[in-house]
């Protein structure tokens, strides 16, 4: 019995001092999923895994592991470009006559693969506050006045990344205001992922109405001089047609331009007023993304930007931590679900619960343990089991313990009855 106490003692003492290896994070990547458009991926993977779909941070053997079965086959990645609030053109100035001190910050555009663009500049602008952006080919300006500027529209022959914007010319600049707090813009209502474009109903009292559109749809042009196409055109067309005239389309001068046309509240004009692809982003994990205008899709080593409406297959990741590891592994169901990690440069073929396990120990009690409570919960515990031992020996002591022998009765009052001797036969 005391062998057998001092054998738990060891056990537990081994169990509670010796030094437990943790793994702080693990990632959890799921086998191939069916086709799915971008968003019901999104919500799958949050809904079954509590992660998310791929991102550029899982380890490029993961990726090219999950593409390998179908090599021309895409999957969704959790990486999209969204809209800028809607911006509109200023026009076209000569940047040679800014006095010596200008009101403006050239900053670093953050632009992606696709080069300067007019959202990636005011994405760059925004985070100093400023009113209003410029560029002039790869150059980002952030200004808080246009004073020192003056206008020169034929100077600006640079075209921008996303074909919608000017981007400057040699001697000049293309300025921007962003229209974020401007109440009669077109409302939530006309957004979607395709509307870039907008048009402008003329209203007499100004109260104009502004709607958003796809930009291929065709609609009347109104120049800034007054001039208005005959029939419907394309932004693009409209553009060419107050270009012939020596004008522009109509922009943040609408009240003016509006006051000499005929009002009749019906017609719609195109006008320089857009939204910009802005990013790329990552979704997170529970992240609201609202409408996406491009999404992300990955296949060996390639990544290409694609309608988020189109269907491909998904994998879902989720990093395993000390904080989502009870709640991942708390169903049989899901403990048992297949996947994969990585593990010394290798792919490994693992299940939820392997994982788990690994971020919190199945000795439960010492998941949230400090060095001091370990060595507490040993003193503790050791006591707790010296209290046993000693109860053990005195067991043992009482079982190996001689009984008290019974005092013998003498026996003195016993009488004889005499035996009578019989005659032999």
């Amino acid at each position: 019995m005391v062998r057998q106490s001092f054998d738990i003692l060891k056990v537990v003492f081994s169990l509670l001092l010796a030094k437990v290896t943790v793994v702080t994070c693990s990632t959890f990547v799921s086998t191939l999923q069916p086709r799915s458009d971008w968003q019901s991926a999104r919500i799958y993977c949050n809904d079954n895994y509590s992660g998310s779909i791929l991102g550029k941070e899982v380890p490029k053997l993961l990726l090219n592991h999950v593409t390998s079965y179908e090599p021309d086959e895409y999957l969704w990645t959790n990486i999209y470009h969204g809209l800028s609030p809607w911006i509109i053109y200023k026009g076209c100035f000569d940047n040679t006559k800014i006095t010596p001190s200008p009101p403006y910050q050239i900053v670093p555009n953050e632009s992606d693969q696709a080069g300067t663009t007019t959202g990636s500049c005011f994405r760059s602008c925004s985070k100093l506050r400023t009113p209003y952006f410029g560029i002039q080919g790869k150059q980002c300006f952030c200004l808080t006045s246009l004073q020192h500027f003056v206008r020169n529209s034929s100077q600006c022959t640079y075209s921008c990344a996303e074909n919608l914007a000017k981007c400057g010319g040699p001697d000049a600049i293309s300025l921007y205001k962003s229209c974020r707090y401007m109440i009669d813009l077109p409302s939530k209502k006309d957004m979607h992922e395709n509307r870039q474009c907008a048009t402008v109903t003329c209203d007499q009292s100004n109260k104009h109405l502004y709607r958003a559109h796809r930009c291929s749809n065709q609609f009347q042009a109104l120049c800034s001089n007054g001039d208005i196409s005959p029939e419907k055109v394309s932004l693009k067309k409209s553009r060419q047609f107050c270009s012939q005239r020596k004008s522009q389309i109509v922009s943040d001068d609408v009240d003016q331009v509006c006051q000499g046309v005929v009002i009749d509240n019906v017609t719609q004009y195109w006008m320089d007023l857009h939204r910009y692809p802005i990013g790329p982003f990552e979704a997170e994990f529970n992240e609201t993304v609202g409408l996406p205008f491009s999404c992300t899709k990955y296949s060996n080593e390639t990544y290409a930007e694609t309608s988020c409406e189109e269907e491909y297959p998904f994998v879902c990741v989720v990093d395993i931590t000390k904080t989502n590891a009870e709640l991942l592994c708390s169903s049989e169901k899901q403990k048992e679900v297949q996947g994969y990690t990585v593990r010394d440069s290798q792919l490994v073929a693992v299940t939820m619960k392997t994982l788990c396990d690994e971020v919190i120990p199945p000795v439960m009690y010492l998941k949230y343990l400090s060095y001091s409570g370990v060595i507490g919960l040993s003193v503790s515990g050791g006591l707790v089991l010296l209290g046993c031992c000693i109860v053990s020996l005195i067991c043992c002591s009482k079982r190996n313990k001689k009984p008290k022998e019974r005092p013998h009765t003498e026996m003195t009052n016993v009488q004889y009855s005499p035996v009578k001797k019989t005659e032999k036969v």
